[in-house]
């Protein structure tokens, strides 16, 4: 599991890398940015609190990064759409150092996720 983990989080982080200079694929994310607050961030429950909790198993953690990719992949509502990249592409890598088990990753992610912030910006 550990190196299927290492395997996506590389693939992650490598495509975040290269995905200033190349547009987006034309396939549209599996999950929305609705989708994506519903299963990942709504109620107590949720994904995101279960990671903050440090409750989420390793197949949580992989679902939260998979729902973070999809993230990065929809358009903004609203905002600049070079931002938004950017801050997605900051969440894609913390959660992959949470997946991962990397120290004091947990944080970082909390951190990023801040919804007041995103939602001023991009809702």
């Amino acid at each position: 599991m550990k190196f299927a983990m290492l395997f996506a989080a590389t693939i992650v982080m490598a495509s975040g890398n290269l995905s200033n200079e190349n547009e987006s694929s034309n396939a549209d994310p599996e999950n929305s940015i609705s989708d994506v607050m519903k299963k990942g961030h709504a109620g107590g429950g949720s994904l995101l609190s279960k990671v903050k909790k440090d409750e989420a198993t390793d197949e949580e953690k992989m679902e939260l990064l998979n729902l973070y990719i999809d993230m990065l992949d929809n358009e903004p509502p609203k905002g600049d759409k070079d931002e938004w990249e950017a801050l997605n592409q900051r969440i894609v890598v913390a959660a992959a150092k949470v997946a991962l088990g990397r120290e004091d990753s947990t944080e970082a992610l909390v951190e990023l996720t801040n919804c007041k912030n995103c939602h001023d910006s991009f809702k």
